[in-house]
């Protein structure tokens, strides 16, 4: 293959010295200029640490020697250069090859050169090594379809950027129907007009949390039927913007098991109540309803001292606090009698 020939004419104006000099100095990207044919004009240092060629051994050759066999011979550099051609640059990703046959992940630049008067002259050529970026990017999507949970990833304005195979699981969908569409496509009708307004309010206070506290969520489906789900929203912000990254549980199998408690309770022939820790009531079945002459929303929320009678009561919560420290099945009060305020 001819090489190029070698620059004749003046010597560099100070201006062109201190182009060659900044392309010499920028070590994280190879920088060097192609003729119109697409052989190897110019240099710089970052070039020969990427790539691994010196000067003396690249200047003449096409740069195709950088592209894999299986590239080159499908016409990739060629097809490159004929859209920076055309359209005044390229701008890609892909494998590169250095000297000895290594590959990286490269970031490409391709900029047609043209003389005042709109002839090409040739190209100029940046490239990166970003091959550290794709390992970080391969990683995470590996974790994301290894989580045991459905993962979505939206941009700022609510599109689906990357899903897993539990999504594609729990809503029907196969993932090129998914990315790239509006988050709302998985809402249910009656919820998405709100739901780009509570969008922009995460957005706003950006912090990891679970989506609607207090409220049942549901997802739709491809076939039009709705899910019970949780869901858990996580910010992300890189270069390229912010991100939420949610995950979702489908909770079908949790609230069939509620519901079973909950008839459970409530066809218990006794009172049955469950307080938290705290000692707010949470649950309590028709029985208590019965026994002490409360609704149950008249209950549910207050403090368990409230069917405890008055004479009892400022002790009351050291004992509860006692059996919090020892939780263990027995009955309360052993030897003494146990009175409940109507």
């Amino acid at each position: 293959m001819p090489r190029a020939a070698k620059r004749k004419g003046p010597p560099d104006t100070v201006g062109e010295q201190h182009l060659r000099l900044l392309a010499d100095a920028a070590r994280d990207y190879a920088i060097f200029t192609l003729d119109g044919e697409g052989r190897v004009l110019t240099w710089n240092g970052g070039a020969q640490r990427f790539n691994g060629y010196e000067e003396r051994e690249i200047l003449g050759e096409h740069f195709s020697c950088f592209y894999a066999v299986d590239d080159r011979k499908g016409g990739k550099p060629g097809h490159e250069l004929e859209i920076a051609r055309r359209d005044g640059r390229f701008e890609g990703e892909g494998w590169r090859l250095k000297r000895g046959g290594a590959k990286f992940w490269a970031s490409i630049l391709i900029t047609a050169l043209r003389d005042p008067g709109g002839r090409l002259v040739g190209f100029g050529h940046v490239t990166r090594d970003i091959t550290e970026r794709l390992q970080a990017t391969e990683r995470f999507r590996l974790a994301l379809e290894g989580a045991p949970t459905g993962m979505i990833m939206v941009d700022a304005l609510g599109h689906i950027i990357l899903v897993n195979a539990q999504v594609e699981k729990l809503f029907g969908y196969p993932r090129e129907q998914l990315v790239g569409k509006s988050i709302e496509l998985l809402v249910p009708v009656r919820y998405r007009q709100g739901h780009s307004g509570h969008r922009g309010a995460f957005l706003a206070v950006p912090e990891a949390r679970p989506m609607g506290a207090g409220r049942e969520l549901f997802g739709l489906r491809k076939d039009g039927s709705e899910v019970p789900i949780e869901i858990g929203l996580n910010p992300l912000r890189s270069a390229e913007g912010e991100f939420v990254l949610a995950s979702i549980v489908d909770i079908t199998e949790r609230k069939r098991s509620m519901e079973q408690f909950r008839l459970a309770l409530e066809a218990a022939p006794t009172g049955m109540i469950m307080i938290d820790e705290n000692g707010k009531l949470v649950l309590v079945n028709a029985h208590i309803e019965k026994l002490f002459g409360f609704e149950r929303q008249e209950l549910i929320g207050q403090p368990i001292e409230m069917l405890v009678p008055e004479r009892f009561r400022a002790r009351h919560p050291g004992f509860r606090g006692a059996f919090f420290a020892d939780p263990t099945a027995r009955p309360m009060g052993g030897g003494r009698d146990l009175f409940g305020l109507r």
